[in-house]
């Protein structure tokens, strides 16, 4: 997976924001007893090649930000069934098991979603398409903080927005959050400024990177700080 990044389940958790639970059910699907009693397994919700197992799954950076979509997606009140549809009708459209991770899904993806509210005939998903402004709402978010490559596949996410020096390319420190340009984690930083033995100033002497670039590492990993705890 080098150059895909590698993600536990509970590091994707924190990155996202979305628990580790929910993320595990959707990524390997899970059992269920029915009114009859029978026990019965639902299939994996997402599309994602999971490797290993247990704590030692791992998912990649495309799996990661797809996860984020259909969270977003799902938040609205939009089924899992239709969710499910919409991201095979768009793997195939587009011809990428990664379907909301590609540019094109930027420009056409109202298309293939209000195609398959028309068939479903989902309610919410419905609402959502027929109100563009509420379709954009609710992903221009995120499609803001990812670039692309030159194949239109997403290249890397700016999670604090492409203002913020903070970004997490798969390409590099195999996915973690580091400081655009430099190539530092953040977690370094923020851990440095948490010892509480040297000012932010001295450590960005230190790592050769700017004082608001400290700030905007201690602010993220307070931000995924926040994420696990509302997790837990």
């Amino acid at each position: 997976m080098l150059g895909e990044g590698i993600y536990t389940i509970a590091e994707a958790a924190r990155l996202s924001g979305i628990t580790s639970q929910r993320l595990r059910r959707w990524l390997e699907g899970y059992q269920f007893r029915t009114r009859a009693g029978d026990v019965r397994r639902a299939k994996p919700t997402l599309r994602a090649t999971v490797r290993g197992e247990g704590r030692d799954a791992t998912i990649s950076f495309l799996d990661l930000l797809e996860a984020m979509f259909f969270d977003r997606f799902h938040r609205q009140g939009v089924s899992w069934t239709t969710l499910r549809r919409a991201a095979q009708q768009a793997a195939e459209d587009f011809q990428d098991p990664h379907p909301f991770s590609t540019r094109r899904f930027r420009t056409d993806g109202r298309s293939v979603f209000a195609e398959v509210a028309k068939e479903d005939g989902d309610p919410k998903l419905l609402d959502i398409v027929k109100r563009p402004r509420v379709f954009t709402e609710v992903i221009e978010p995120l499609l803001t903080q990812i670039d692309y490559d030159v194949s239109g596949f997403a290249a890397s996410w700016s999670p604090l927005g492409k203002g913020v020096p903070v970004i997490v390319d798969p390409t590099r420190a195999f996915g973690r959050p580091i400081i655009k340009g430099r190539g530092v984690r953040t977690s370094v930083l923020a851990a440095a400024v948490l010892k509480g033995n040297a000012s932010p100033e001295e450590i960005a002497t230190w790592y050769d990177v700017e004082v608001d670039e400290v700030e905007a590492a201690v602010a993220f990993e307070e931000r995924l700080a926040a994420n696990t705890l509302a997790a837990a």
